[in-house]
């Protein structure tokens, strides 16, 4: 689990989140809330991050969308999640 807002991996997902230039440029974007997280084609998925609460509460749904293309879930502690993230809820 990551804790660390000085995380590298945490300091990328911000980039990506202020920066449509990054995202462009990385060929991607940054999907938010169950609804759009359970819309996202298998294939074009590359990396899954949850809060801590969400993956106590929706563990099996995360780790099920995630291992469809194989792809390991990355749990951020609420805290952190909250500074990548721009939704509330």
């Amino acid at each position: 689990m990551i804790t660390s807002t000085s995380n590298a991996k945490v300091k990328y997902l911000v980039n990506l989140k202020k920066k449509r230039k990054e995202r462009d440029k990385e060929n991607v974007f940054l999907v938010e809330g169950i609804r759009m997280f359970r819309e996202v084609p298998a294939d074009k998925l590359k990396e899954v991050y949850v809060s801590e609460s969400f993956y106590k509460k929706e563990k099996s749904l995360a780790d099920e969308i995630a291992g469809r293309s194989k792809k390991r879930v990355e749990i951020l502690a609420d805290n952190v999640f909250s500074h990548v993230s721009d939704t509330m809820t």
